[in-house]
């Protein structure tokens, strides 16, 4: 936090911005990693949303908690925003479609649940609301916002892709 504080002049405010930064920064975290689904970029956008709010902090003092939470969890959201639109345009444009999300690589003597774990971002969802959470393909795909024969193709690639990995002993990469 030192870095914010370095803008502020007076060690009253500081002093404050500190306290609120620690406060809050959790519930920041929280509202950007829920927008951009990965923790650093999540992390990105607290940094800089609590940049602009050091910069602009006048606006802030002496205001009420409430209204305090309300700017910082609102300029983590539009930061987090900003990010989640920059990667999908950087994605669009370089022609990858499709996220690949967030890799897990956990150590367990169940083969089939480490090929599901393996899948990319799209088929994984599938195959877990599937056979997890017990979800139709058509409620699948009410939940994912795609159409219905969408989420039965990635259901059906996704079981031709676990079967080619469970088949064979080593990793699949994506």
């Amino acid at each position: 936090m030192l870095i914010y504080v370095l803008i502020l002049d007076d060690p009253e405010d500081q002093e404050s911005f500190d306290k609120m930064a620690r406060t809050y920064k959790g519930l920041m975290f929280t509202v950007a990693r829920n927008i951009v689904k990965q923790d650093q970029d999540a992390e990105d956008a607290v940094q800089k949303a609590l940049w602009a709010v050091a910069r602009n902090y006048d606006t802030l003092r002496g205001k009420p908690e409430p209204v305090v939470r309300s700017y910082l969890v609102t300029a983590a959201e539009n930061h987090a925003k900003n990010i989640y639109n920059t990667k999908k345009r950087r994605r669009e444009r370089s022609g990858d479609s499709e996220p690949t999300g967030q890799v897990y690589h956990y150590v367990t003597d169940n083969k089939l649940a480490e090929c599901i774990l393996q899948l990319p971002l799209e088929y994984r969802e599938v195959v877990l609301l599937k056979y997890f959470h017990g979800y139709t393909l058509k409620e699948i795909a009410k939940i994912q916002g795609i159409s219905q024969s969408k989420s039965e193709k990635c259901h059906q690639k996704a079981k031709r892709i676990l079967k080619a990995m469970y088949e064979t002993e080593e990793t699949y990469e994506f």
